[in-house]
């Protein structure tokens, strides 16, 4: 190998836990903004869905934590898959899921269903993240040094997140849900190190989605 494709791949496997870092800290703002939204519209109670958001946002970062070092990358890849077709399906499948709940008088059931999908299905994948950026960053710089700065990172990445929130502000869901779709395929093919021309066509999964959204 070339000292210059080596000097190439050292910059990409530096900056990739940045990169990863920064998507995973916006996705995450724009994704429990959604959730407050898109339930509230269902269970038509702002402070229970401020409750139920909040605690299964916090609940899922805890599991994700929780569960980071036990995953292999394949367990990993799963997961992202499984999250992709989750996003993919909101708020479409949580609209179903009510009012089947309603339709069966089981209306009841609908504020804990919310939040174990907050808890399991909407936080773990990005909670997942940081920790093992973390141990590669440390092991690779030898020592515990790219904690503060991947922390960080994520944090600048929420408040991008909340900025673009600002900007195109929430009348326009659609699009601020079709922005999360486009920062997660992004952050999955960033985080698996996805070189192949066809995989990055995924990122023109949100435009459909858009079209759909009627």
């Amino acid at each position: 190998m070339a000292p210059g494709s080596v000097s190439a791949s050292r910059r990409w496997w530096r900056s990739r836990p940045v990169a990863v870092a920064a998507l995973a800290g916006a996705a995450l703002t724009l994704v429990q903004y959604a959730a407050m939204r898109e339930f509230a519209a269902l269970l038509g109670s702002s402070e229970l869905v401020t409750l139920l958001v909040v605690t299964g946002f916090f609940l899922g970062l805890s599991f994700g934590y929780l569960v980071s070092d036990r995953l292999s990358r394949r367990a990993l890849m799963g997961l992202a898959a499984a999250v992709i077709g989750l996003h993919v399906s909101l708020p479409f499948s949580a609209r179903m899921l009510a009012g089947w709940c309603w339709q069966v008088n089981l209306g009841g059931a609908i504020p804990p269903l919310f939040l174990a999908i907050v808890m399991f299905g909407l936080t773990p994948f990005y909670a997942v993240l940081l920790p093992r950026l973390i141990a590669e960053s440390a092991a690779s710089a030898g020592s515990a040094g790219p904690l503060v700065r991947i922390y960080a990172v994520e944090i600048a990445g929420g408040l991008l997140g909340l900025v673009a929130i600002v900007v195109i502000t929430p009348a326009r869901m659609q699009f601020l849900l079709a922005l999360h779709l486009l920062l997660l395929v992004v952050l999955v093919l960033v985080l698996f190190e996805v070189r192949r021309r066809e995989a990055w066509l995924l990122a023109a999964l949100p435009a459909p989605y858009l079209v759909l959204w009627a």
